[in-house]
């Protein structure tokens, strides 16, 4: 019951983030110049036994039968295949492919200590969906997913930029061969496919943005995001007794590029606190500042050891932005703490079995 409700939950979740996305162009992305759409989407699956012949292509997401799925199995193999009009765009400054997933398996959720390594090659397109595709390109990044939740990033401001030097008006990027981390064949492992654009700058707005354009005239830009960064936690390499307290060393980042530009400096970044499970801890506000001056941070806290405890730390910010600050999650992780049993607990369980057995 509480698996179907948080299905239902997340599919709401990824509809809204879906309208969000369209409707403030760029919404994943700092300093956006413009968004790109895929002009087709579509899975191309290889069926039972696969054997690298494709047997079905599926391009239609409002009444699909495998569109978006991912997969790697003794049973299919599933590519999805994104194409993109790139048609008219000059040398770029910048551009990254973001893009996240509705659903995965192994469930993250459930297996929260496992993940999927995804890759992606990149194809010269034409726009048009074509079985024939299976397989084509050259894979240039490899993607570790741990949560489904998390919004992804690549960078392919060469690979663009190289197309549209070569006069290829079509970018195609593929997703394929999921690899679980669970079973030792790294398969079975799937992907669903959520939403995923490209974010471009061009140089003109990198260099007004971050030289040209003074003070008071940047002020005008609107600014709609929240800072950007990453938070990472380690515990201890030792093994506490239960429900004593171990070390956790909690590092990453947090930035706001936009805010900088604007402020001609700082981090752009105006108040910051982690979130550790019902526990906060500022980073930076009006008397405390533990990032330095590239935005980064290194602390330390102590946290009890339970069996199955799942700690969540999350990393929150907002910006400068004179208009109002722009607040929201930034990134977050999970930690377990290691633990073991006492001596004198592992000693009434021996005493346990041997009354059972009489």
């Amino acid at each position: 019951m509480k698996r179907d409700i948080f299905r239902i939950f997340l599919i709401l979740i990824v509809g809204f983030l879906a309208c969000l996305f369209i409707n403030i162009n760029g919404g994943f992305a700092q300093d956006s110049d413009f968004i790109i759409k895929y002009d087709a989407a579509f899975t191309i699956r290889d069926n039972l036994p696969p054997d690298g012949d494709p047997d079905d292509i599926d391009d239609d997401p409002s009444d699909a039968r495998f569109w978006g799925l991912i997969t790697n199995s003794a049973f299919q193999d599933d590519e999805f295949f994104l194409e993109f009009d790139i048609r008219n765009i000059e040398p770029l400054s910048s551009a990254k492919f973001y893009f996240f997933f509705s659903k995965s398996f192994p469930d993250f959720d459930y297996y929260p200590d496992q993940t999927i390594n995804l890759t992606v090659a990149d194809y010269k397109a034409d726009g048009i969906p074509d079985i024939n595709k299976f397989g084509i390109g050259n894979d240039f990044a490899d993607v570790l997913i741990s949560d489904i939740r998390h919004i992804h990033s690549i960078d392919v401001t060469d690979i663009i930029n190289s197309y549209i030097n070569s006069g290829i008006s079509y970018l195609g990027i593929r997703l394929h061969s999921p690899i679980s981390s669970i079973p030792t064949t790294g398969k079975p492992a799937q992907l669903g496919f959520a939403i995923g654009n490209l974010e471009i700058i061009s140089p003109a707005e990198t260099e007004e943005l971050l030289e040209i354009i003074s003070p008071d005239e940047t002020e005008e830009l609107v600014d709609i995001l929240h800072p950007t960064g990453a938070v990472h936690a380690i515990s201890d390499h030792h093994w506490p007794l239960h429900k004593k307290r171990v070390r956790v060393k909690i590092s990453g980042y947090v930035l706001d590029e936009l805010s900088m530009a604007k402020d001609e400096g700082g981090t752009g970044v105006s108040f910051s606190f982690l979130k550790i499970n019902d526990r906060k801890i500022v980073l930076k506000d009006d008397t405390t500042n533990l990032l330095d001056k590239n935005g980064r941070f290194n602390l330390d806290v102590w946290l009890r050891t339970k069996k199955r405890k799942v700690n969540r730390i999350g990393l929150y910010a907002a910006d400068t932005a004179i208009e109002g600050p722009n607040f929201g999650l930034v990134d977050s992780t999970i930690v377990r703490v290691p633990y073991k049993m006492s001596k004198k607990s592992k000693h009434k369980a021996k005493k346990f079995k041997k009354k059972s057995k009489h």
